[in-house]
């Protein structure tokens, strides 16, 4: 996903670039893979989190209408990490991707995803392409698929 929809604008008023960006990744036809939708780290004078899950809202129910995407959120900020954001990407279908810490370079899942939800291993190139991995690499991100 280009930064300027999920970095500059933060998922508002992008409805153009999103538009082209759809448009030309519709060109790989079944080759497309999920696409990602990768947060920075943001801090509360960028955005709060109720307003970031209530623009992620309006933004998953306009991805609903696509049929042959699937997508994936990668949210940096680990406090939104939690039942809310969840919740919110099973109701529409969307994966959680976990950046691994730089510490141990296991991620930590949500507690009610690891409840909820079985894991499925990605490796990360631009796009998120469906191969199994080994998670011991810090290159690699830890994939969690919502039933």
């Amino acid at each position: 996903m280009p930064q300027v929809v999920t970095h500059e604008k933060v998922l508002k008023d992008c409805e153009a670039e999103f538009d082209e960006f759809i448009d030309r990744m519709g060109l790989l036809g079944e080759k497309l893979g999920p696409l990602l939708l990768q947060f920075r780290w943001f801090n509360k004078c960028v955005i709060q989190a109720d307003e970031f899950f209530l623009r992620l809202r309006f933004f998953l129910q306009r991805l609903k209408d696509l049929p042959t995407n699937r997508f994936v959120v990668e949210i940096r900020n680990k406090a939104w990490l939690d039942k809310r954001l969840t919740d919110l990407l099973r109701e529409y279908n969307v994966t959680l991707a976990l950046k691994p810490s730089t510490g141990s370079g296991r991620p930590e899942p949500p507690s009610s995803s690891k409840q909820n939800g079985g894991y499925r291993r990605c490796v990360r190139v631009g796009l998120l392409a469906e191969r199994n991995v080994s998670l011991s690499n810090q290159q690699h991100s830890l994939v969690i698929r919502q039933p």
